[in-house]
């Protein structure tokens, strides 16, 4: 094994197992950290990264691990015509909380990269997903996005565990049982 130096000797050890701090489900004053066009995709979206910018968990996104798993902390907000309205009321959260005007313009287009260092307000919750080994899990998820006063005022609804939904089994019938004529 090769020698890991002195970042190695300064680490703080952990056990890996939940030793992390987890954002709570709430509203937050985000700052837009990256945003990334995946136009050419069948739906197209805008890829965007955030970290909190006011409170408590203020730069909570900041940390090394953060930086390396931007998947923890980004949306998509897709501008197919079928989402224009959720697309415009996006584009509409950031100006009021900027006083910008992406949402005037985005009719004939933008830099995305000028939202990179826009405050906007994000309601961020917690949803339940099936994991690789089949266990249920849970992760946190933007579910909408607000003007930055909104979420300062408390203007919002705290947002809900999303549970995945259950199924009944279906239990085939027994062919035995049937009162039904066959056809041949």
């Amino acid at each position: 094994m090769r020698a890991l130096g002195q970042a190695y000797a300064q680490a703080d050890a952990s056990t890996g197992g939940g030793d992390f701090q987890r954002l709570p489900a709430g509203g937050y004053v985000c700052k837009i950290t990256k945003v990334e066009d995946h136009g050419s995709e069948l739906k197209p979206y805008l890829r965007v990264v955030y970290d909190i910018f006011e409170g408590e968990y203020a730069r909570f996104y900041s940390d090394d691990w953060s930086k390396e798993n931007e998947w923890a902390h980004d949306m998509r907000q897709y501008y197919t015509p079928a989402a224009f309205g959720i697309f415009k009321g996006f584009l509409k959260a950031v100006d009021i909380s900027n006083e910008g005007n992406f949402a005037e313009v985005a009719e004939k287009g933008f830099d995305e990269k000028l939202l990179v260092g826009c405050l906007v307000g994000l309601i961020i919750g917690e949803e339940e997903y099936e994991s690789n080994d089949g266990s249920i899990k849970t992760r946190l998820r933007v579910r909408s996005v607000r003007p930055i006063q909104n979420i300062r005022e408390g203007k919002f609804k705290q947002p809900e565990l999303k549970k995945l939904p259950t199924y009944e089994p279906v239990i085939p019938a027994d062919p035995d049982d049937t009162e039904d004529d066959l056809p041949f």
